[in-house]
């Protein structure tokens, strides 16, 4: 089987130029394209996906496809609620990820698929929805850091969290191919 090419030739380019940043602000806006073309390739692939294909060993060995998804949706979740605390302004209080997590592994595979698209989307579709302003001064309480984080370290980590597993789920979806 010959090997998929996951970026076109025009989002390569335009993912190039939007590293070569200038500012923190640039920086943020390169991380938040990423973030956006990583979901997009994925939700095309979670939506050519059948059953059997969410229920096969993703790149992570202990995971299946649908465990991936799930984990990235239930975090694309949890880090939503303190994104919005972060522009809003407001202290997130606790947060019960343990039951975040309970409710997505009691998901269906195709649920758990279905879901991290919306979830994920909606994540991405915030950050995309923020403006020059709030992308340089919303600080994000993220519970394990010892303060509220700058919003390019928080969706540094994110794209980081998220590339790493979407290949995860890419292994499992064409484990044949060059990805």
């Amino acid at each position: 089987m010959p090997a998929r090419r996951w970026l076109s030739e025009a989002s390569k380019e335009e993912t190039r130029g939007a590293w070569g940043c200038r500012d923190m602000s640039d920086l943020v806006d390169a991380s938040i394209t990423a973030l956006r073309t990583n979901h997009d390739q994925l939700a095309a692939l979670v939506a050519e996906a059948g059953p059997d294909d969410l229920t096969r060993t993703s790149g992570a060995t202990e995971w299946t496809v649908a465990d991936v998804l799930s984990h990235l949706g239930s975090g694309s979740e949890l880090w939503l609620v303190r994104i919005r605390a972060g522009i809003e302004g407001v202290d997130v209080g606790e947060i019960d990820n343990h039951a975040v997590w309970d409710r997505w592994n009691a998901l269906r595979p195709e649920d758990q698929a279905a879901e991290f698209v919306k979830a994920h989307g909606a994540f991405v579709e915030t950050l995309e929805s923020l403006d020059a302003r709030q992308r340089e001064t919303v600080r994000v309480d993220m519970g394990f850091l010892p303060a509220p984080a700058p919003l390019s370290q928080v969706v540094g980590m994110r794209l980081v969290e998220t590339a790493n597993h979407a290949w995860d789920a890419r292994a499992g979806l064409h484990p044949d191919a060059e990805i």
